[in-house]
């Protein structure tokens, strides 16, 4: 059975992967600002949006197949996708806030975190539970993973490259960025969904609890805000963060003048 897709939502999809992508560079790059307990919190408040944001992606990517069927979802299975882009957030945040990568750690983070993004995007798909069982197209599979791997690397190359950028071509590297990492998450998500083979008369189970007419626009809107948000209050912090710095340090420079004086 061939499913078709509403563009709308197919676009809606893209462009939070590309929100969540650009909330990673930023959060990464800005999160080695902080002192030790500012950093743990900034972690995990950003893996807990950004991770929110691919989740809804992934969500708002099935929900934008058209099948002649209602389209529901096991919680549990569903919380199991959530944790998993909430955990690979989590890894890539700490990964691109560190001040240097070796390739064995931007070869072994990004098969991790591509791996969980198959986790992720899997565990959602079965997360329908349809009767009869989707069957999966071995070759578009693992193209599937390929992507999300190879993504994965790219997002941790991408992100250290922009440490290096001057001041000024820091946020259009952080939006072409964003753009190259978002489109390639989509496609991961979009060769995953080809791989799937809906067989005729699909059905999802009936004791699914978690109805799938809530997904659309309006939650990429919320999620897209959310970000928003959190990106604006993390950059207030580092303002913040800096002026204090640079208050300690005049009051030492003059602290040391004064004795100077004195001797």
């Amino acid at each position: 059975m061939d499913g078709t897709y509403d563009l709308t939502l197919v676009f809606g999809s893209c462009w939070v992967a590309v929100m969540a992508a650009y909330a990673v560079f930023d959060l990464g790059e800005r999160i080695a600002l902080f002192d030790a307990m500012a950093e743990r919190f900034w972690l995990a408040a950003g893996a807990l949006v950004i991770g929110s944001g691919l989740w809804t992606m992934h969500f708002i990517g099935m929900k934008s197949m058209a099948l002649p069927a209602p389209m529901n979802f096991d919680l549990e299975l569903s919380l199991l996708s959530w944790a998993a882009a909430v955990l690979v957030s989590l890894l890539a945040l700490y990964l691109i806030s560190r001040e240097e990568l070796d390739t064995a750690g931007i070869a072994g983070g990004g098969a991790v975190i591509g791996v969980g993004l198959c986790v992720m995007h899997y565990s959602g798909m079965f997360a329908l539970r349809l009767t009869p069982a989707v069957r999966y197209d071995s070759e578009l599979f693992s193209a599937s993973i390929f992507i999300a791997v190879l993504v994965s690397i790219a997002m941790l190359l991408t992100g250290q490259s922009l440490r290096r950028l001057p001041l000024r071509r820091m946020v259009p590297g952080r939006l072409l960025g964003a753009l190259l990492v978002g489109a390639a998450l989509c496609g991961m998500h979009y060769v995953g969904m080809a791989a799937a083979q809906f067989p005729a008369g699909v059905s999802s189970a009936p004791d699914n609890t978690v109805p799938g007419n809530w997904i659309g626009l309006p939650l990429a809107g919320f999620v897209a805000c959310m970000t928003a948000a959190v990106l604006l209050l993390s950059m207030l912090d580092a303002v913040k963060l800096k002026v204090r710095r640079r208050a300690a340090k005049e009051r030492f420079e003059a602290r040391f003048r004064g004795r100077l004086a004195r001797g």
